[in-house]
């Protein structure tokens, strides 16, 4: 039965685990599946927005390299003709490309797997057509790899699935408890029943758990025992009052009808004779009763459990018979002889010392004493200590009854007063500051030389160890803690494994959640006062203090002081112009060696902005030859820049070196002609100024084919600054440098992927308000460095936030 119950149980417990483990690892595969499919759509949508443009193609193509270096996923772009346009890491002859491409130029949607389970491993085809309306202009296709997808799902399986396992064990200890509950009593009960039937009529159960219901029948089944061995000690007692009360009357009628033979004339032997058959017959008979009623006395006493050896009282038997026969052995002139009735007086002999007879109390029992035989048994009695001595001659010491009796609860007191107790001796000692207990014992109390403990400790445990082993009356009792007794410490220990079992599934996410982050604060170079450097830094550095990564931004020159603060160590992150960073990595102008930086990111796009006085002459950069222009501070990206501009569009300006304050100002009041500036727009200094007094900004974008093809194509692209920023009624076109997030490849990964996460995740916290409306993070434009190698843990980072 107990194995018919576990099965059941089993089975039920694992169509349950099944019931919410199976539903919970497809909606994992399912969830992962979706996440993948919209991750690579955004990138096939950034690719294609890339090849809509027609002047981004350096852009295109240096996305797709980065994609294929960081994500080792191939991208195709290609346009109507099927004529390449960019290839990284995917070839139109590869396998399944060219059906890729026939279903892309029919408008065929790709569609991702339903989902990715850990078995998941096979690269996948997607693709986007490049295109307007009803006309395709090109394709884009890209392999994607789905094995960090697959991994992320087989990890959260096995998690799911060692939670099953668990609810599993559970449920087969809840299952091993139920079972052992209700099978129990039922147990219980069988065992009854079968002793009952093997003729031990008054079996008792003890049934003290389970069901009422078995507890109930358990107790009725002990009253039907109590009762069966009621009935079989009374059949017991029946036979035995039938065995004297007949039986003896009967013999004595025998003895006295057989006496009655001499006497009988023969006018009335017929009748003697009669009689005598009669009492025959009548023995018989009751022979035969009392046999049958001997067998079932004796299998009531058998099932009663009660049989035991068959005694006799032979002297009271003989003394019956003696005293039935005496008439008739004395009419028969026979003597009889037999031993003296129970309770009557036995005479004393004289001269023997006997003291009592076999009617006394005491049962018979004779004290003999011998003249100058010494004390006997009641002197040594009424002795307080007689002393004897053992074969050594060592005198022995045996106390008197009532001394036996007090040493005898004194030795259970102290054998109470030395349990150990089951809690520590400070609590003890705070609970009952009176009495200090000491490994179970009182302090202060001496144990006399070769006193051994009743119980010794088991090996491994508490008692006995230490200097408090032997300590005397002058030993701290709270030196050592209480020990408890061996069951309460097993008890404890499993307690204590058990709950370190069930905490360590809780103390992993805990210890990963209150891990500190560095020590101290890492430094972040950002740039000048009221620009957008300054402001990008704050937010970033509010962001990554709230999430346990302290972050201090210091003002500085601008991006050539970032890049060498960086550089030396003296910051761990700055931000740079790409520009910039580009000419410290090669060793060129204005660094006089080369400078080792890292990547965590792109973060946002300066735009190049030339601001006038509304009401000046100048229309183009060429009318500024000769002119005041401040091209920034020293030691800023925007003055390198600024001095690039100039050089390639064959401009010879009067350049001054002032900041941001500084050139805001001398415009406004006519100290100098113009100034560039490189920031996000609308830069809140240039704002304030522009609420002041009017200015416009001149267009630069015709100069971006010289500036690419004298300075190389990787920092500068086209932008147009958005109608009604600084009160311009249109948009104007102009050049844009991208700004990188640096740091040193000394600066630990964990910091970096950190960095590079916070850039991901917390975006929209990091939009500067001169940003908003313009610009914002996206983690595709984040990788996109150009020529410059992202960090390893921001690369890390990267990898496994796109899956």
């Amino acid at each position: 039965m107990r194995r018919r119950l576990l099965l059941v149980l089993s089975v039920f417990s694992l169509l349950t685990v099944t019931a919410f483990v199976v539903p919970l690892l497809d909606q994992r595969a399912t969830a992962r599946a979706q996440v993948w499919t919209l991750t690579r759509a955004g990138d096939l949508d950034r690719f294609v927005a890339l090849a809509a443009r027609a002047d981004t193609l350096d852009d295109l193509e240096r996305g797709a390299r980065r994609h294929a270096e960081l994500y080792g996923e191939g991208v195709l772009v290609v346009d109507a003709q099927r004529r390449t346009v960019v290839a990284a890491g995917l070839a139109p002859d590869d396998p399944g490309v060219g059906a890729a491409l026939d279903a892309v130029l029919r408008n065929q949607p790709s569609g991702g797997p339903p989902r990715v389970t850990p078995f998941s491993t096979a690269p996948q085809l997607l693709w986007q057509p490049v295109g307007t309306g009803t006309r395709a202009e090109g394709a884009v296709v890209l392999r994607a790899d789905p094995s960090r997808a697959a991994a992320d799902v087989g990890w959260t399986w096995v998690l799911v699935l060692a939670g099953a396992l668990a609810a599993a064990c559970a449920f087969a200890v809840l299952a091993l408890l139920l079972a052992r509950w209700v099978l129990r009593p039922i147990g219980a009960l069988a065992g009854g029943v079968g002793a009952v039937a093997g003729g031990r009529a008054g079996a008792q159960i003890a049934v003290s758990d389970g069901p009422v219901e078995l507890r109930e029948l358990a107790g009725s089944f002990n009253r039907m025992s109590a009762a069966v061995q009621a009935g079989a000690e009374e059949q017991q007692r029946l036979v035995a009052d039938a065995s004297h009360q007949i039986r003896n009357p009967l013999a004595a009628l025998r003895l006295r009808v057989d006496g009655l033979d001499p006497h009988v004339g023969a006018g009335g032997r017929s009748a003697y004779e009669s009689a005598l058959g009669e009492v025959d017959r009548l023995e018989r008979l009751l022979d035969g009763m009392l046999g049958l009623a001997s067998a079932e006395a004796t299998a009531s006493a058998v099932a009663a459990g009660s049989a035991g050896s068959p005694l006799c009282d032979a002297a009271s038997v003989a003394a019956g018979r003696v005293d039935a026969w005496r008439p008739a052995a004395d009419a028969a002139g026979v003597a009889l002889s037999g031993p003296p009735v129970p309770g009557a007086a036995a005479p004393a002999t004289e001269g023997t010392g006997v003291t009592g007879g076999p009617g006394r109390r005491d049962g018979g029992r004779l004290a003999r004493r011998r003249p100058g035989a010494g004390a006997g048994r009641a002197d040594r009695q009424r002795d307080p200590a007689h002393r004897a001595r053992d074969h050594g001659g060592r005198a022995l010491v045996a106390r008197s009854r009532p001394d036996r009796r007090r040493h005898g609860r004194r030795r259970r007191a102290r054998s109470r007063r030395r349990r150990p107790a089951a809690r520590p001796a400070t609590v003890l000692a705070g609970r009952f500051p009176r009495r200090r207990w000491q490994l179970g014992a009182r302090a202060g109390h001496r144990r006399p030389p070769g006193h051994r403990a009743r119980r010794p400790a088991r090996p491994g445990s508490l008692a006995g160890r230490g200097p408090a082993r032997h300590a005397g009356a002058g030993a701290d009792p709270m030196s050592t803690p209480a020990v408890g007794p061996p069951g309460t410490r097993r008890r404890a220990g499993r307690r204590a494994v058990l709950a370190g079992l069930l905490a360590a599934p809780l103390a992993v996410p805990a210890a990963v959640a209150c891990a500190p982050g560095p020590d101290t604060a890492l430094t972040l170079a950002a740039g000048e006062p009221g620009g957008f450097y300054a402001e990008f830094g704050a937010l970033l550095a509010d962001v990554a203090t709230t999430a346990g990564y302290p972050l201090r931004p210091v003002t500085t020159g601008g991006s050539r002081s970032n890049v060498e603060l960086v550089e030396r160590g003296e910051a761990a992150i700055g931000i740079a112009l790409t520009d910039l960073v580009l000419a410290a990595r090669a060793g060129g102008a204005p660094f006089r060696g080369v400078l080792d930086v890292l990547a965590i990111g792109r973060v946002y796009e300066n735009y190049l902005q030339l601001a006038v006085r509304a009401e000046s002459p100048f229309t183009r950069l060429a009318e500024l030859d000769g002119r005041r222009v401040s091209f920034g501070s020293a030691g800023s990206g925007a003055a390198t820049t600024a001095a690039r501009l100039a050089t390639a569009a064959g401009v010879r300006p009067a350049a001054e070196t002032l900041d941001l304050t500084e050139a805001t100002a001398a415009l406004a009041d006519g100290r100098i002609d113009a100034f560039l500036w490189s920031g996000g727009v609308p830069t809140p200094a240039v704002d304030e100024l522009a609420a002041r007094r009017p200015i416009r900004l001149l267009p630069l974008a015709t100069h971006l084919a010289a500036l690419r093809a004298r300075y190389g194509t990787g920092a500068y692209s086209a932008v147009t600054v958005p109608p009604g920023v600084y009160g311009a009624p249109a948009p104007v076109p102009t050049i844009g440098v991208a700004n990188l997030l640096l740091a040193a490849p000394a600066l630990p990964d964990d910091a970096a992927g950190a960095l590079a996460r916070l850039l991901v995740t917390r975006a929209p916290d990091l939009v500067p308000a001169s940003a908003i409306g313009t610009q914002y993070l996206d983690q595709p434009a984040l990788v996109d460095t150009g020529d410059v190698p992202l960090h390893p843990g921001a690369a890390t980072a990267y990898r496994d936030l796109h899956g």
